[in-house]
């Protein structure tokens, strides 16, 4: 994080002092620093790493110089690159204690490339600081330029990994390794044997070599620490050299990391070499060869720029690109390299020439994808493939304007050379990558036919020729009219008549029917479409032929009425053009379809374009039009089948205009006999009587369907009419003619007793209403006649009344009823109490109560009197005074009241005087 954008080096010092950059009391701190360098970045990316823990054994001659220094090399968050060296300081400003001293260089993002590229600027500079003089004050100046390396020259590597003890194979298992730390989290610990000092000069000069030998992209995450006491893993810092001795055998924390330990031959979980077999070996290969490192290095990174990051850190990428790279290299590896996988070679260059902008321009791939083209084109004796195409297909989208037409030209020849074997099949799975493409199957075609115009001709009649039905042959031809429309229409013409041909011959009458109307829709769209307007008489040719074809190969007994109906294109009209190349078998045959069709797709209104229709056919053609159509409804006809039906009995008579005649009496027969139900033929007649053909100009009935009617109705359903549901439907019918035949077919087919009595009605009609008054009268004079002869007793029915009660009245509930009087008299105690149904409450006096209910008729009959008797209990409490002594202040009302005292007293007791006119 560098202020103010700055673009150069910057630099810092850390060391223990009496004061600091950030601390104004002695300790550990900043000391110096450029003033490009604010304090947060200092404090969280720089501080973390200044530290330094020396040997466990104090070296010989205790001299500062014994120890070793410890070189870090990491990335910041940011991007910058961060290279500082931490030394061993023997006396602090005290003179007292031992400290370090770390000087950091700190070098923007938009800069490290410089130092990424080259090693020696990073492992083999010797411009470090060792000390800080304070009276210099606390600001570093900024450098333009990196640091020049110190002069002394690296060992060569043969000799440096001889030393170290490193084979060929360890040393490229611990180059995979240190490049796969920088993805999987799994840090690599080496440890070199020699004292202390001695070692992490080595570790510098093995990471040069390591260096050297990796991709740019892994240089530019990579963090190395030359040397550390023990294994600590910080952050940033995938590979640290240890001093001997420091692993330790119940070290858990280095488990699952990869650690090299080269003083004691020791290695633990190291990546496999074979995952990046190819690589290794080109670098081995290159190890001693610098400059051919970096063209390869040069070349995987042009490669990989504009693409995922993720793939600039993948081993699988550089398998590839070294493969690419040898290959453009030249000589006998890279042609080796090439014959040996040619569809993987251009998958990769597909691969890899993505993401090209005018940035990153990838020269070196676009060179090598025309050397190949060159390679391709110039050996008669290479092949092509429909993986080698499909791969290179991978480029077009990239390749320039030459490239393009090299590769068409390229893929031409492949198909060429195909054909010229003599396998046509063999050209097919050629072309099949590039008809992906169209506009390139265009210019690829093209390039074909202008170098062979047979061989042309050859692969577009092949794959018309194969084509297995319909939906493929439209496919291909629909593919082929649009991008080979350099090739004549004559062709065309020729190779689609045969396809056609050999697709209707496999297929059985209705197939071909299908087949048919499927192909003449598809050339009647195909010359409508943009582009293809010139196809237009190609396509009515086509057309014809379809037309031709079947009506000689298509019999009429064996088709379905669906058939028929999708003969719609063919003869909803007959085409006039088609009529000229017709025989005169041809033109029957369309003649008595048309009819067919006709009848079947009858609709109201059309009635006269099917009268039209059969009357153009003679008798032969009239007979097996009517033989096909009773046999479409022979097991089910529907309502919307009826006026077909009819048309199944036509006998002509409708070549001067009008309906004609039909046979009523057989279409009946067929009706009844097709029918599912009798409501079927019931619905038939009531649909005939509002139709023309059966009710004639005047609507009234034709007397031929009359008479039919008639015997229809004696033969099959003689008893129709006497089902009332049938006779209300067809008396319903809004025709009068046909009213009156069925009223008079009911009475013709009536039992003899009923037509006596219709002979016979008006006497029996007035029989019947002296009878009805005989029926009124006699009930009025049967009853009072009845009760006079037979005397009835009414009925009685008296409520149960309580045996005791404490109450002075009581309630008495009765009824009484006979057959002839429903509402006889009903007497409590003998006075009337009501007629029918009474509630008459009745005073009671102390002691024991006497009850009669008697009823009577108007007739004087009494049923046997019911009596019952209740007890009185008087209330105990004081005596009340009687009842009469005010009495006599009333008069004669006093008198009165005293009499229907004692007739109620009287009554209680039974003694009262039976109603006048009682029996």
């Amino acid at each position: 994080m560098i202020a103010n954008g700055q673009r150069s080096i910057q630099q810092h010092y850390f060391t223990r002092a009496r004061e600091g950059v950030f601390r104004t009391n002695e300790g550990f701190d900043t000391v110096a620093a450029s003033p490009g360098l604010d304090a947060l970045f200092i404090k969280s990316a720089l501080h973390p790493y200044c530290y330094y823990k020396g040997p466990r054994e104090k070296p010989d001659g205790a001299e500062g110089a014994e120890y070793p220094a410890a070189l870090a090399v990491y990335h910041a968050d940011n991007g910058d690159l961060v290279v500082g060296q931490t030394v061993y300081v023997p006396a602090d400003f005290t003179g007292q204690r031992s400290a370090f001293f770390t000087h950091q260089y700190v070098v923007p993002a938009a800069l490290k490339d410089e130092w990424v590229r080259y090693p020696e600027r990073i492992f083999a500079t010797e411009q470090f600081a060792v000390h800080h003089d304070a009276r210099l004050g606390k600001e570093l100046p900024e450098l333009q330029e990196p640091p020049t390396p110190g002069a002394a020259a690296s060992p060569e590597p043969d000799q440096l990994l001889a030393g170290l003890g490193l084979t060929r194979d360890s040393f490229e298992q611990l180059l995979v390794s240190v490049m796969a730390s920088v993805t999987n989290r799994r840090k690599v610990y080496i440890v070199l044997d020699g004292e202390p000092a001695q070692a992490e000069r080595d570790a510098r000069q093995l990471m040069r070599l390591l260096w050297s030998c990796m991709p740019y992209a892994f240089r530019r995450r990579l963090g190395v620490l030359t040397f550390a006491g023990e294994a600590e893993g910080k952050q940033h810092l995938h590979v640290t050299f240890l001093e001997k001795g420091a692993l330790r055998q119940s070290d858990r924390q280095l488990e699952r990391e990869m650690v090299f330990d080269l003083s004691a031959g020791k290695l633990a979980g190291a990546e496999p070499a074979a995952v990046a077999g190819r690589w290794l070996e080109t670098i081995w290969t290159l190890r001693e060869e610098p400059e051919r490192l970096q063209a390869l290095f040069d070349f995987c990174e042009q490669a990989l720029a504009g693409l995922e990051p993720g793939l600039s850190l993948s081993l699988s990428s550089y398998e590839e690109l070294c493969t690419l790279f040898t290959i453009e290299q030249g000589g006998s590896a890279g042609d080796a390299l090439y014959d040996a996988d040619r569809a993987r070679v251009w998958r990769s260059l597909g691969t890899y020439l993505k993401g090209e902008t005018q940035e990153t321009a990838k020269t070196r791939l676009h060179e090598l994808v025309v050397r190949l083209l060159r390679l391709e084109t110039g050996d008669v004796k290479r092949a092509g493939s429909p993986q080698v195409i499909d791969a290179m297909l991978g480029c077009e989208a990239y390749a320039e304007r030459g490239e393009r037409a090299l590769l068409c030209r390229t893929v031409a020849l492949f198909v060429m050379r195909a054909a010229s074997a003599g396998d046509t099949a063999a050209t097919a799975p050629l072309l099949e990558p590039i008809q992906r493409q169209p506009e390139l199957f265009r210019s690829v075609f093209r390039e074909l036919s202008g170098l062979s115009p047979r061989t042309a001709e050859s692969c577009a009649s092949y794959a018309i020729g194969r084509a297995d039905n319909t939906r493929v042959l439209q496919s291909a031809l629909a593919f082929w009219l649009t991008n080979a429309d350099m090739l004549s229409l004559n062709f065309f013409a020729g190779e689609t008549v045969a396809a056609v041909k050999r697709l209707l011959a496999k297929e059985g009458a209705a197939r071909k029917v299908d087949t048919g109307a499927a192909l003449f829709r598809f050339f009647d769209e195909l010359s409508e479409q943009r582009g293809l307007e010139r196809y237009a008489d190609y396509c009515e040719l086509l057309k014809l032929e379809i037309q031709l074809m079947l009506l000689e190969e298509v019999p009429l007994a064996e088709l379905e009425a669906e058939h028929v109906s999708r003969l719609g294109f063919m003869l909803d009209p007959p085409a006039p053009e088609l009529l000229p190349h017709l025989s005169k078998g041809h033109r029957l045959t369309l003649e008595l379809w048309a009819a067919v069709y006709r009848v079947l797709t009858l609709e109201r209104g059309g009635e006269a374009k099917a009268s039209a229709a059969l009357a153009k056919l003679g008798p032969l053609e009239l007979e097996r039009a009517q033989a096909f159509l009773r046999g479409v409804w022979r097991n089910g006809m529907p309502r919307t089948a009826f006026s077909g039906v009819a048309y199944s009995f036509y006998r002509g008579g409708a070549e001067h205009g009008g309906w004609g005649s039909f046979d009523f009496d057989p279409m009946l027969d067929y009706v009844a006999e097709s029918a599912d139900s009798k409501e079927t033929v019931y619905a038939f007649i009531e649909w005939s009587a509002s139709d023309e053909r059966f009710t004639g100009p005047s609507g009234g009935i034709d007397p031929h369907y009359r008479a039919a009617l008639n015997r229809y109705f004696d033969r099959y359903d003689s008893g129709a009419l006497r089902q009332k549901p049938v006779r209300q439907r067809l008396m319903a019918i809004g025709n009068p003619a046909f009213v009156a035949l069925f009223r008079e077919i009911n009475t013709r087919q009536a039992p003899s007793w009923q037509r006596l009595l219709w002979k016979r009605r008006k006497p029996l009609i007035l029989a019947a209403l002296l009878a009805a008054a005989l029926l009124i009268v006699l009930p009025l004079i049967w009853t009072p006649v009845g009760a006079f002869i037979t005397r009835p007793v009414p009925e009685l029915q008296v409520a149960e009344l309580p045996e005791r009660t404490s109450s002075d009245t009581i309630t008495v509930k009765a009824q009484a009823a006979d057959n002839y009087d429903r509402m006889p008299k009903i007497y409590v105690n003998g006075v009337l109490a009501g007629q029918g149904e009474v509630s008459r409450e009745v005073v009671l006096a102390a002691g024991i109560n006497t009850i009669t209910v008697k009823a009577e008729n108007k007739y004087g009959r009494s049923p046997e009197t019911v009596t019952r008797t209740v007890i009185l209990e008087p209330a105990i409490g004081p005596k009340l005074p009687p009842p009469a002594a005010a009495g006599p202040t009333n008069g004669a009302g006093g008198a009165a009241g005293s009499d229907t005292a004692r007739t109620e007293t009287s009554n209680v007791k039974g003694e009262s005087t039976p109603p006048k006119g009682s029996r």
